[in-house]
């Protein structure tokens, strides 16, 4: 490949123009609130699954249902998210994020049935979306429903092999404790002392690698894009994407 087609964020043209689709679609649902702006984004039988819980559409009508009248609507004020990577194809672009909220009104796209509980929630959450033709064709969205439920009070870790928070943030800090829910000859495993954490500075001075996740003052709507960037905003800071 030619040097000259990649731009500064180290993407090709092409790969820039779904990344800047996918974070205009984003704006529209979270930020603008838009559905009809949300549906331009898309091709006309364009559908979305939310994986954990079977919601979303196919084909324009249903979309414009579910947009306008539950996920725009039912989606809590705070909501944030925070982006973890990126990763982008001809056709095909794969975000993986953390998305934070406050269980304070209905939600019934990821939580149907469940009444506000008023408990904040951080889920780890991947998106996989396909574009043909310069337009989002669908949404396959996954995102950890038992954490979600572990942290709202509704399952208990004491007895089923599912965890909280922690998921989420270790999605974030991977230095953070594993395979706790194992058998106990782990429990006291210290592992390699001399790794170097990636998001903590390290005595002689040196940092690890990996996406820095930080503060992201400056977006109304506590939305990012990819590389850390107030999505509605003036951008702030810089970020990495991966």
């Amino acid at each position: 490949m030619n040097t000259t087609e990649i731009i500064e964020t180290g993407l090709t043209p092409a790969q820039q123009e779904l990344s800047d689709l996918w974070d205009e679609h984003v704006r529209d649902e979270f930020a603008t609130k838009d559905a009809r702006a949300t549906l331009d984004t898309m091709v006309l039988d364009a559908y979305v699954n939310h994986v954990p819980v079977l919601t979303g559409g196919v084909g324009r009508e249903q979309l414009r249902e579910f947009y306008s009248k539950h996920f725009i609507p039912n989606m809590p004020a705070d909501t944030e998210i925070v982006p973890s990577s990126r990763t982008i194809g001809s056709e095909r672009l794969v975000d993986e994020m953390i998305i934070r909220f406050t269980h304070d009104i209905e939600i019934d796209w990821m939580l149907p049935g469940i009444a506000p509980t008023g408990k904040h929630v951080e889920g780890a959450t991947v998106a996989v979306i396909t574009f043909p033709d310069g337009r989002i064709f669908n949404e396959h969205i996954y995102w950890d429903q038992a954490s979600g439920l572990v942290q709202l009070g509704l399952l208990d870790p004491a007895t089923l092999p599912v965890a909280g928070v922690e998921t989420a943030r270790k999605v974030i800090d991977p230095t953070l404790p594993s395979n706790r829910l194992m058998a106990a000859d782990w429990q006291n495993f210290d592992g390699d002392a001399d790794y170097l954490n990636p998001f903590q500075r390290h005595p002689n001075g040196a940092t690890g690698s990996g996406f820095l996740a930080g503060s992201h003052a400056g977006s109304p709507c506590g939305v990012w894009d990819a590389r850390g960037h107030p999505i509605t905003s003036e951008r702030k800071r810089e970020g990495r994407h991966s």
